[in-house]
């Protein structure tokens, strides 16, 4: 089973664009297989990592529903702009990995940076975007809660 990931920490991008990634997030992958992580273009405007696994996973099931052809453009699009913007990063003795040029333009990495535990991957954020964000969720917040647990069934 893959790490659950959770909590937010902040840190420091250096000048050759490396980040240390916090401790408790490499403590929770220290049980994998395999070692790093795989960065990639997400969807809101940060970076999403993912173990090896995970990764491996989501590429599975990616492939499953849409099958080998890709036939829709759409589908097309998007395996192109998310898979190949993947890159994979192995974090060096002291925790860091370096973020690739056309990653960190994607989400607009300033010097701070936001890691968000995000269940089965982290995401990775400019930390004053993140800032700007987490004040929009934290007014939708309640009512998302509500509707999201109002549809679940009990067990």
């Amino acid at each position: 089973m893959s790490p659950r990931f959770t909590g937010e920490f902040t840190a420091k991008l250096d000048a050759k664009n490396r980040v240390i990634i916090p401790t408790r997030f490499r403590e929770q992958i220290r049980a994998e297989p395999e070692e790093g992580f795989f960065l990639a273009r997400g969807v809101d405007d940060c970076l999403d990592m993912y173990t090896p696994r995970r990764w491996n996973v989501f590429q599975r099931e990616f492939m499953k529903r849409k099958g080998p052809g890709f036939g829709d453009d759409e589908i097309r699009e998007f395996a192109r702009y998310f898979f190949g913007s993947a890159a994979p990063v192995v974090p060096d003795k002291q925790g860091r990995i370096v973020v690739a040029e056309h990653l960190l333009r994607h989400a607009e990495l300033g010097k701070e940076v936001v890691f968000v535990g995000v269940s089965d991957k982290v995401e990775l954020w400019d930390a004053a975007k993140y800032a700007a964000r987490r004040e929009k969720m934290r007014a939708s917040f309640k009512r998302l809660a509500g509707s999201i647990f109002s549809q679940q069934t009990e067990e």
